[in-house]
């Protein structure tokens, strides 16, 4: 049905026209499967500057490898002969105690800069991938705000319209007012579902990008970042080393004197936190069991992490509302625990324990570390833990249980930096001995159950004899694959 109107300077189908024409200039009609958002398509172009890392990354790939078999001159004319000659001899009869530490050095030296080359890669790869998600990002952030401007001037036009409608409202008549007010009705319907796709596809895209930043794959290339960063920086550290000793060989060659060889395993080249990172166990799991050492430190308000490492314990007691301070001697290990925001310092726990005043603290905790220790350093940090304690306060070392064989096959050798294994027996004589009471021993994280060996159950065997076999049975079960770690405790 066509509207006539009689007023010569109002032309509704004008009005009409000029609308859905400016509708079409924006790719909107009543289409509203129109109203679509741009797919996303990765790009593998990269804004990072790199060239810094490149650069000691090549230094280091043209570099690992010496060679002991250089070429020997003299620029003497008469003796220069006689020189080289007796050089030659010599390094020919040092061959047999030179060549295996140089090959051994290049094997090692090869090692490593694979094991660099191959976390670089991953590292570009995964700034390669943030930066694609970021891009992403910033599509979707500008085409939503594309659609908010042609919702804008859909309200705008709807606007232009109401007060066109109110204008033409005095001289339509009953009929030409309804048929109008049907169009307008009609075109605020349709305003409003443009609005709600747009705000449905908005809802679509917010959960998709929630997803993104809560999704497993996420999750694992922050993990994989995390320790990809720990290591390069572990890396750069090494190269400034060696660019201020001279040389890559330099500063790899071994020089085997009591000053370099220490109790905390300085002179050790041994990524212990990666170490830790492959077969520890995760942070969650470490805190999960060390749950059990809570009730002893219910009433304290500052204790000792000595020896931290990660810092699962100190974690648990920040949890918990107590005052920790961490100790460790090694880099990677303070620099992780200084991201974390603890309150770490890095010194020999021995030390540390001497700067402290006496009864000045609520509780020490020492978590698999003093199976590092050599005997007189760990009698040493029972006599200073009791002077450090407060009056009812307690010492726990958690360490390897050597009274299960099976941690010799599985764990404890596995750690190059261990010293020996402390006997349960010895570390509660020890706990006594200086002073410390009510001291227990508590076993844990047992074997499974199906390495162990079950009872036998022959009715027609002599009972007797059948009974003191299994009674050995359970001991051979209880001393080969008993519980795999113990800690010890005492109050002061």
């Amino acid at each position: 049905m066509n509207i006539e109107v009689n007023d010569e300077e109002i032309n509704v189908q004008e009005i009409i026209a000029k609308m859905k024409a400016e509708l079409g200039k924006h790719n909107i009609n009543e289409d509203l499967s129109s109203v679509t958002f741009e797919h996303y398509e990765r790009t593998d172009a990269s804004s990072i500057d790199l060239k810094e890392l490149y650069s000691k990354v090549d230094i280091v790939n043209r570099s690992w490898h010496s060679n002991p078999e250089f070429s020997i001159t003299s620029h003497r004319k008469v003796l220069g002969p006689f020189i080289v000659n007796a050089k030659k001899l010599v390094r020919k009869m040092m061959r047999w105690y030179v060549n295996p530490y140089a090959t051994s050095q290049n094997e090692f030296n090869g090692n490593v800069t694979r094991t660099m080359n191959e976390m670089f890669t991953q590292f570009k790869n995964t700034v390669d991938q943030f930066q694609v998600i970021n891009k992403q990002l910033d599509e979707a952030k500008a085409n939503l705000s594309k659609k908010d401007e042609q919702i804008e001037m859909l309200q705008k036009q709807y606007e232009k319209i109401a007060d066109k409608y109110e204008a033409l409202n005095k001289s339509f008549n009953e009929a030409e007012y309804a048929e109008l007010n049907k169009k307008v009705t009609y075109l605020e319907q349709y305003v409003h579902s443009i609005e709600g796709a747009f705000n449905t596809k908005y809802e679509i895209i917010d959960t998709k990008l929630e997803g993104i930043n809560a999704g497993a794959e996420i999750t694992t290339i922050k993990n994989n970042t995390r320790v990809m960063v720990e290591r390069l920086r572990r890396i750069e550290r090494k190269l400034k080393v060696i660019s201020n000793s001279g040389g890559y060989e330099d500063h790899f060659t071994p020089v085997l004197t009591d000053h370099n060889i220490s109790k905390e395993n300085q002179g050790l080249d041994f990524d212990y936190f990666l170490f830790e990172e492959y077969y520890r166990g995760s942070r969650e799991e470490i805190i999960d069991r060390q749950k059990q050492y809570l009730p002893y430190f219910s009433d304290a308000k500052n204790v000792l992490d000595l020896g931290c490492g990660r810092g699962e314990f100190t974690e648990l007691m920040l949890q918990a509302g107590i005052n920790v301070v961490s100790v460790d001697l090694d880099d990677d290990m303070v620099d992780y625990c200084k991201d974390r925001g603890f309150n770490i310092q890095k010194m020999n726990l021995l030390d540390y324990l001497q700067t402290i005043e006496d009864n000045s603290v609520d509780g020490i905790f020492l978590g698999q570390v003093i199976e590092h220790m050599k005997a007189e350093d760990l009698i040493l940090m029972v006599k200073l833990a009791y002077r450090k304690l407060k009056p009812n306060a307690w010492l726990i070392a958690e360490t390897p249980n050597p009274r299960s064989l099976s941690i010799f096959a599985q764990s404890f050798y596995l750690d190059l930096t261990h010293n020996k294994p402390v006997h349960p027996f010895t570390a509660k004589f020890i706990w006594e001995t200086e002073g410390f009471r009510d001291v227990e021993v508590q076993y844990f994280s047992p074997n499974n159950p199906i390495v162990q060996l079950p009872p036998l159950e022959i009715t027609s065997m002599d009972q007797d004899v059948l009974n003191k076999f299994n009674t050995g049975l359970q001991h051979w079960n209880e001393t080969v694959f008993g519980n795999q770690d113990y800690f010890v405790a005492g109050k002061k």
